[in-house]
């Protein structure tokens, strides 16, 4: 895509603890630094707690040759997503922050074609797009999770499922400090953040494109699991406290819920991919 003017200046945000995979977050670091058409200004990536050593080879090493100035924060424990990437927010220096999982992938044109939207579109707060699901080894696409586009529809969703795929999502960083930031939820903290949002008036949107490579394995309905209902009840009662869904819907996302993590991994898995088809 051929850029009829410059683009505004925007920083990714990304964070890392110890349990991360030090190739993947190379990977990762690798498609924002030098694979983008159109780079970042800067890159704050904040350090969730102590590191492995070679997490932090890969961070020296990015620091040392990256095209890109990245900002390393490191707190002194870990504290959790949403505190880590508030954290990093006080330090980004541009209006437009772009998220960035350090597992994930950027595909070259991300930043191209979403920061010229965001340009073009400024009454959008959010902004984000459909992503590629890959096996986490072979990198081979599994499926892709398509997402309504326009504001209206992204609303609806967002009553039932999230409707923003966070580690390919752009946002406007005074929308979301001036509502206090990322709300402190050890889980789904971006669907309790876009709750607030859709309910505060700011406008959403979603690019048709695949633009971010996500590692899915099938291990993500392991690691989403009857562990995780506890986590998903506690972000509907958040949802249903701000006004999104009433008391109705709430019971019945909860119904959902759990009839969906207490089956058998074959039926999750199933009733994903259902999901996938029906987007």
């Amino acid at each position: 895509m051929m850029r009829s003017r410059k683009l505004s200046e925007f920083s990714v945000l990304l964070s890392v603890y110890n349990g991360d995979n030090p190739d993947y977050l190379s990977s990762s670091l690798e498609s924002v630094c030098e694979l983008q058409t159109a780079p970042p200004t800067e890159i704050i990536l904040v350090c969730d707690g102590p590191l492995t050593k070679a997490l932090d080879r890969i961070i020296e090493y990015w620091v040392k040759n990256s095209a890109v100035p990245i900002e390393v924060i490191r707190l002194k424990s870990n504290q959790g997503l949403a505190h880590a990437l508030n954290e990093g927010l006080s330090f980004v220096n541009y209006e437009l922050v772009a998220r960035m999982d350090s597992d994930d992938v950027s595909l070259p044109d991300r930043f191209e074609k979403q920061i010229s939207y965001m340009d073009e579109n400024t009454s959008i707060g959010v902004v984000s797009c459909s992503v590629n699901e890959i096996d986490p080894v072979s990198e081979k696409v599994n499926s892709v999770r398509r997402l309504p586009l326009d504001h209206e529809s992204i609303f609806q969703m967002a009553k039932s499922r999230n409707p923003i795929s966070h580690p390919a999502v752009v946002f406007r960083k005074s929308i979301v400090l001036s509502h206090g930031g990322y709300p402190l939820f050890r889980k789904s903290q971006d669907y309790a953040l876009w709750s607030l949002l859709l309910m505060k008036g700011v406008l959403f949107a979603n690019l048709p494109d695949s633009l971010v490579n996500m590692r899915a394995g099938s291990d993500l309905f392991v690691r989403r699991g009857t562990s995780y209902l506890l986590y998903e009840i506690k972000i509907i009662l958040y949802q249903r406290r701000i006004g999104l869904i009433n008391w109705g819907g709430a019971l019945k996302n909860m119904v959902i819920r759990a009839v969906f993590r207490c089956s058998p991994r074959y039926v999750q898995s199933v009733l994903y991919r259902l999901l996938r088809v029906q987007n």
